[in-house]
């Protein structure tokens, strides 16, 4: 599962998903701090900035629509704090900013054959009872309706489920404490989806009472961690006054100026929280806010105001775990499970006929090794019925020569061995697959081949098996694996960017249809 993550903030949601295996496809991010925070910890994940402007790039095919889209969009809107502007407020209209990136995924989901994106969005109790409904807003434009839903009592309740045209969505008020920390932090959380058989509300609501994470299963359960060795906290309160229960109040932004929780150590002196206990009351790890910024380590006022801004690590694994749990298992014959693409259609996208040609003017191919009659790109070609894992290539080809090879993505390992093999009769392929350097037969790859080309700069827009049309937004790049046919010393790694190769092909192939 791949997610995009908007309002990243220091990526509770990437610490909690890393343990299941979800990767991140992008961040979307413009504090300063927490986006060096975010290029400290995931270098090779793009930060794209402002959220606006993602629900164009995404339709455009320029940035990925991922398996899920999670966020928190500015909950300063819809607090007290917040002077509860709602959607009035420019911050309120991220929320709405929100709505039109998840319709815009699966919309290109939806084109490019895949399910639709599963919707998780984390926000303040007070979103629930804003004066201008804004959480009926916010459920309208995920559910598709064309008016602001309204609460059944005149408020919305903590936890409910609706269903309209586009999404079914489910809703629940959780918190933090009976998830594994010391720190009592309610938080409203929305998963939503549009996919065929996968129910939101069986994510958020446990059927088995006793054995879930909620506040009403878990009481008199010692569930929290200490922040520190020999302390004790104490809790604010509005009373102006403090609680020995073992529970923090709730971390926020504004810490930085008025950090008013306190720590009474062994010894009876009284001292406020360090931002390393902020960051164990939120799940990180130690020290994930120290970084280098600017000239030195970080100050500790931007990680208090970035954490007490963040998510509650467990309780995001939580919910990522339940929804893993809760997705079909899809059996796939080898170990690329990159594409959603239907079984039938899987393996009949065709190579962009741009990047053919700027290839076939470098290596001159004889072969196309793995196609059919109606989209072969070279004038020798091998079907499927042929099955050429089990013909010999050098009766289609003057050895030595080049082979082209964009092989079925379910199952990539056989066709590597076959390029292998076919080197030792001077016979080189250049093999199309997806930039995965996780797979096993990335790994079996360049113990043989001579050069693995990273196509950076962009993904491919292959052309769809069932309309013939070019689909942008390819969920993974592409790299190029080349076996010369002959002796190699070593494996070559080498960068070539997509649109000097597509603007090359293009110019052969006008130049092609001119003569």
């Amino acid at each position: 599962m791949r997610y995009g993550s908007v309002c990243s903030g220091i990526e509770a949601a990437s610490k909690a998903w890393e343990p299941i295996g979800w990767k991140p496809a992008w961040f979307s991010e413009i504090e300063p701090f927490p986006s060096a925070v975010l290029a400290q910890h995931w270098p090779e994940v793009s930060n794209l900035g402002d959220m606006t402007k993602i629900a164009d790039a995404v339709r455009a095919g320029d940035v990925e629509a991922p398996d899920v889209l999670v966020g928190g969009t500015p909950c300063q809107a819809f607090s007290i704090a917040g002077l509860r502007e709602g959607l009035s407020d420019d911050r309120g209209q991220l929320t709405l900013s929100y709505v039109e990136l998840a319709n815009a995924i699966d919309a290109k989901r939806r084109e490019r054959g895949e399910t639709e994106a599963i919707i998780v969005w984390e926000n303040v109790p007070g979103v629930l009872s804003s004066k201008d409904n804004a959480f009926g807003c916010f459920l309208a434009g995920l559910a598709g309706e064309s008016s602001e839903l309204q609460p059944a009592g005149g408020k919305w309740t903590h936890a409910g489920c609706v269903s309209g045209p586009e999404r079914v969505i489910a809703w629940r008020v959780l918190d933090a404490q009976f998830f594994g920390v010391a720190q009592q932090r309610r938080r409203v959380f929305v998963v939503a989806s549009a996919r065929k058989g996968f129910d939101p509300a069986e994510i958020l609501f446990e059927q088995d009472v006793g054995s879930g994470s909620t506040e009403a299963n878990n009481v008199g359960v010692e569930r929290r961690s200490s922040t520190v060795d020999n302390c004790t906290l104490y809790r604010f309160r509005r009373t102006d006054s403090y609680i020995d229960d073992g529970v923090s109040s709730t971390l926020s932004a504004r810490d930085y100026k008025d950090r008013r929780e306190l720590v009474v150590m062994a010894d009876n002196r009284v001292r406020t929280l360090t931002p390393l206990e902020y960051e164990r009351l939120q799940g990180f790890p130690d020290g994930h806010t120290l970084i280098q910024y600017g000239e030195k380590l970080a100050d500790d006022a931007p990680r208090y105001k970035a954490i007490g801004n963040s998510m509650a690590v467990p309780v995001m694994r939580w919910i990522g775990e339940r929804i893993a749990a809760a997705l079909p298992a899809e059996k796939l014959s080898g170990d690329y499970g990159g594409s959603k693409t239907p079984p039938d259609q899987r393996d009949l996208w065709r190579t962009p006929p741009a990047l053919f040609a700027s290839l076939n003017d470098e290596f001159c191919f004889q072969l196309d090794a793995a196609a059919a009659p109606h989209n072969a790109l070279c004038r020798k070609f091998i079907t499927a019925d042929q099955n050429t894992l089990e013909t010999l290539w050098a009766d289609y080809l003057n050895v030595p020569g080049y082979v082209w090879l964009n092989p079925p993505y379910s199952d990539i390992t056989p066709f590597v061995k076959k390029a292998s093999a076919e080197s030792r009769n001077q016979i080189g392929t250049v093999m199309l697959v997806p930039a995965d350097t996780s797979v096993g037969w990335f790994r079996e790859a360049i113990e043989t081949a001579s050069e693995v080309r990273f196509i950076t700069a962009g993904r491919l827009a292959f052309i769809n098996p069932v309309t013939g049309k070019p689909v942008s937004g390819n969920n993974k790049g592409s790299m190029l694996i080349i076996w010369h046919p002959y002796p190699r010393t070593h494996c070559h790694f080498a960068t070539v960017e997509r649109d000097e190769l597509m603007t090359f092909g293009a110019k052969l192939l006008a130049r092609r249809e001119a003569a």
